[in-house]
């Protein structure tokens, strides 16, 4: 008798353990939730209307050809008669903040603006002649972006734009030329020529680096050198100016 209520105290017990692990099963996971960090929406130019630069999620064009000054700014060098502000657009990058576009527009010249969004007002920062920009990046504190571009005298150009503070006009911080950097250009052997990869902004928003690497011209394409070494270069956001203490103790030594 004893052991039957044994076994059937084994058999409850195994039955409820059954029971529960089933009902954990099926039961419905504890729900969590996650906020997701907004992405900055992409900008693009239509390929069939190169006309206006859109933004994702936006059926109406926030910038369009006719939005754009009518003819040169005072302080842009420019070839007589090259059209201005021409009738496409290449090129469009949102600022993180999504408070400014920087783009290119032309043809055969190109020419690089901003435009603040909120405003509408279009700044003409230069026009660059038989040339057009292959990138354009922003820093993560939107206060500066980074052209690439190659010149038809064939070096190899990375430029800094920044924003004054109480104007918010544009204005060149800092440039970079293969040709004009001493330490690239002594160890060129012609008709060898480099390209520029991996073109990144650190995360405070200070430097900007780029990796360079000898390469071939065979025919109209630049070849990768096999086992040519890269280089890093590194470049500051806006160019140190020495310390007023300093020039001022030069000054009196002299």
């Amino acid at each position: 008798m004893k052991k039957n209520l044994l076994y059937v105290g084994i058999f409850v017990v195994l039955a409820l353990v059954i029971i529960y692990g089933v009902s954990l099963t099926n039961s419905d996971p504890p729900v969590t939730n996650v906020v997701k960090e907004k992405a900055t929406p992409e900008v693009y130019i239509k390929k069939d209307q190169p006309t206006a630069i859109y933004i994702e999620g936006n059926p109406e064009p926030v910038l369009r050809i006719e939005d754009l000054p009518k003819e040169f700014p005072p302080h842009i060098k420019h070839v007589e008669g090259a059209p201005f502000p021409d009738n496409r657009f290449n090129l469009a990058s949102l600022s993180p903040d999504r408070q400014r576009i920087a783009f290119t527009c032309g043809y055969i010249h190109e020419w690089v603006g901003v435009c603040e969004l909120e405003s509408k007002k279009v700044h003409v920062i230069t026009w660059l002649f038989d040339t057009h920009v292959k990138q354009i990046l922003w820093s993560p504190n939107s206060k500066y972006f980074a052209l690439r571009y190659v010149p038809p005298r064939g070096d190899h150009i990375v430029e800094i734009i920044g924003f004054r503070e109480r104007t918010s006009e544009p204005y060149f911080t800092m440039s970079w030329s293969s040709i004009e950097d001493e330490h690239i250009y002594s160890r060129l052997e012609m008709p060898v020529c480099i390209l520029i990869d991996h073109l990144e902004w650190s995360k405070d928003s200070e430097t900007i680096s780029f990796e360079i690497q000898k390469c071939k011209i065979e025919g109209l394409k630049l070849i990768k050198m096999e086992h040519a070494p890269t280089e890093t270069i590194i470049l500051n956001a806006i160019k140190k100016e020495p310390l007023k203490e300093t020039t001022e103790k030069k000054s009196e030594e002299n």
